[in-house]
């Protein structure tokens, strides 16, 4: 009996087969094998059936056929659209309308296969066909084809250059392939021909996200939000947006609108969560990623977050339902990454540091194979780096600079204590701590190859845009800060333009920067030597080669300051902090903790807490685990601190 099932299974399939492909009489053939043997058979018979008139031409397509089809369509009953349009396909094979109705179908159901096919043979019926052409090309976008969706989507355009839809597509697909600029042309196109196209405004948001033009951004999802103030992806784009431009209370409102129309959205509780955790609420973001894995028990993200926030004890039921699923079979790479650190973070707390350690790896080592990455890449670009900032090149910048001494930068290895040293100087009255501002290191980047052929770049440029960056947020204040801790790179760039800002760098031990490190995923792919222990220590002595460098080409231009001398006597160095700044002293810096500040880093938890002596000296523990790491560091003489300035 089983074997009959197998076989009429089996010859269905062929039957569909030839179906799809146009050969009717095969499939005739398939379903009469099937009847034969069992003739009241729901499919195959029916099928039959349908397949006898239109070979027979006992069966005619009418227009009331091709209505019915449309309203099925129009009222999303995609699953009956697509079976009314393969039988009328049977018996008028060679509408290519029909075949392209039948993709819209199957492309709603998610048979993306066969809606190709049926795209694809509406566009052989009638080559110039530009509706199954758009529709071709965004089912090769959705489906992660860009580059062959793009050229289908210029042949539609080539003959129809109003069509907004195709315009508004390869506005998707060249987002998708990294060309956002051109996208922007296409996607403001699609709106001049249809001003309420509501995708076409958020896909223009998104783009200009991707270019970090986030006020451009926001401006586009709000406008598109004037045809339809309940677009859940406009408002959920929206309330990132708002996010990453620093604006956390409208990010706040705005995600909780979207989860009144979208009370189940996992993912949103989850960035809600985020966002709150970022302004101090803490409560409020445990709660709504409780929320998001009650929603979504496989959310690992929300697990990772939540471990961040809270200290777990034995027996916790969500470290055995983090383990039941990081055990699964069925879980993939990117869920057991998350759960790996989250994990490690739980075992950590209870003391099992051998079994943090085992799953801290495990998620390294998946995170790792995410990405290609050599170390010899950034020795050869730090090693330019010190060429290029040469005594010549720093004399030829004298008479662009800019006199003010507002900003301040904190910089360092990450995890080194950027974040703590930020809050202390950001709760002095006169200093507003802007975060972690991408400008420096994006300009300098993008100027590299110019500054590497001997070419010179205009520091004009660099300053005026560097101010403008934060210049909205820092509301006139006297002082402001960036802790992107990579701008070590870029200290002789930061002085050419700034000679009166002032630079700190946090000194921390070295065991103590690796393990934490270590222990913690970052989303940015700028960190890809952080996940191999090995990687991780040849990085360490690029940073303190950098350091020494600029001590050396630039006497006093960076104060060094220890993260451990913090721990030990905060208000002291804190006093050194200020005078170094020249801000005269406050007592609420000591009250840093305190502060309704935003923080965006892995440090988000420990800033809302004083200071203790138990933040340092936390690698012993991990000894054995880390001697891959220390056995670098002791061969290169690098255990020792940076000599402070």
């Amino acid at each position: 009996m089983t074997e009959n099932k197998f076989s009429i299974r089996d010859t269905i399939r062929s039957a569909q087969r030839a179906e799809e492909t146009g050969d009717l009489a095969a499939a005739a053939n398939f379903y009469a094998m099937v009847v034969s043997r069992f003739p009241n058979h729901p499919v195959a018979a029916k099928r039959l059936k349908n397949l006898h008139k239109a070979l027979t031409g006992s069966a005619t397509l009418t227009q009331n056929n091709v209505n019915q089809l449309v309203v099925l369509l129009q009222t999303g009953d995609m699953e009956n659209a697509a079976e009314m349009a393969t039988r009328l396909i049977c018996i008028a094979p060679k509408e290519a309308v029909l075949h392209n109705f039948q993709g819209i179908a199957l492309s709603r159901t998610f048979e993306t296969k066969r809606a190709e096919h049926a795209f694809r043979t509406a566009i052989k019926l009638r080559p110039n066909y530009t509706e199954a052409l758009g529709n071709l090309g965004t089912l090769l976008s959705d489906t992660g084809k860009p580059d062959a969706a793009r050229i289908v989507l210029e042949q539609a355009l080539k003959l129809k250059p109003d069509f907004c839809e195709a315009s508004n597509s390869m506005g998707v697909v060249l987002c998708q392939l990294g060309r956002q600029s051109e996208a922007l042309k296409f996607l403001d196109n699609a709106i001049a021909l249809k001003p309420d196209y509501v995708s076409a405004f958020n896909n223009k948001g998104l783009a200009y996200k991707d270019l970090n033009k986030l006020s451009l951004a926001i401006d586009a999802f709000e406008a598109g939000l004037r045809f339809d103030k309940s677009n859940i992806d406009i408002l959920t784009n929206l309330g990132y947006a708002y996010s990453q431009a620093d604006r956390e209370l409208n990010a706040i409102s705005t995600l909780k609108k979207v989860l009144k129309l979208a009370p189940d959205n996992a993912e949103v509780y989850l960035r809600l969560a985020v966002v709150q955790s970022t302004v101090g609420q803490l409560d409020l973001a445990k709660q709504n990623l409780l929320t998001a894995i009650e929603k979504d028990p496989t959310k690992a993200e929300a697990y990772r977050v939540l471990s961040a926030l809270k200290t777990y004890e034995r027996d916790d039921p969500e470290v055995n339902a983090m383990k039941r699923l990081f055990a699964s079979p069925a879980t993939d790479q990117y869920t057991q990454i998350h759960l790996g650190f989250a994990l490690g973070k739980a075992f950590e707390d209870i003391q099992e540091h051998r079994k943090a350690f085992e799953y801290w790896a495990t998620a390294n080592l998946n995170r790792r194979q995410q990405f290609s990455y050599s170390i010899n890449e950034d020795r050869e670009f730090f090693a330019q780096i010190r060429e290029i900032f040469n005594v010549e090149l720093m004399a030829s910048f004298k008479g662009q600079q800019s006199a003010s001494n507002q900003p301040i930068f904190i910089v360092g290895m990450m995890r080194s204590g950027t974040t703590l040293v930020e809050q202390i100087l950001s709760s002095h009255s006169q200093v507003f701590g802007a975060g972690e501002l991408p400008f420096v290191n994006t300009y300098a980047r993008n100027n590299f190859e110019t500054l590497k052929s001997g070419g010179r770049i205009e520091l004009d440029g660099f300053i005026s845009g560097y101010l403008d960056c934060y210049r909205e947020a820092a509301k006139q204040s006297p002082r402001v800060i960036d802790k992107l801790p990579i701008n070590f790179l870029w200290v002789g760039l930061i002085k050419a333009a700034f000679p009166n800002a002032r630079i700190i760098n946090l000194v921390r031990d070295p065991r103590d920067v690796g393990l934490s490190i270590f222990k913690n995923y970052f989303d940015a792919l700028g960190n890809k030597y952080a996940y191999d222990l090995e990687e991780l220590a040849e990085f360490y002595l690029l940073y303190r080669q950098m350091m020494e460098f600029w001590h050396k080409a630039l006497p006093g231009a960076v104060y060094d300051i220890s993260y451990e001398a913090i721990v030990d006597n905060v208000e002291g160095e804190a006093r050194k902090l200020l005078e170094f700044c020249d801000l005269d002293w406050e007592g609420e810096v000591l009250n840093f903790h305190k502060a309704p500040r935003v923080v965006k880093t892995a440090s988000l938890a420990q800033v809302r807490e004083p200071i203790y002596a138990s933040s340092k000296k936390k690698w012993p523990m991990f000894e054995r685990e880390l001697a891959p790491f220390i056995r670098i560091l002791k061969e290169n003489d690098a255990l020792q601190n940076l000599r402070l300035s």
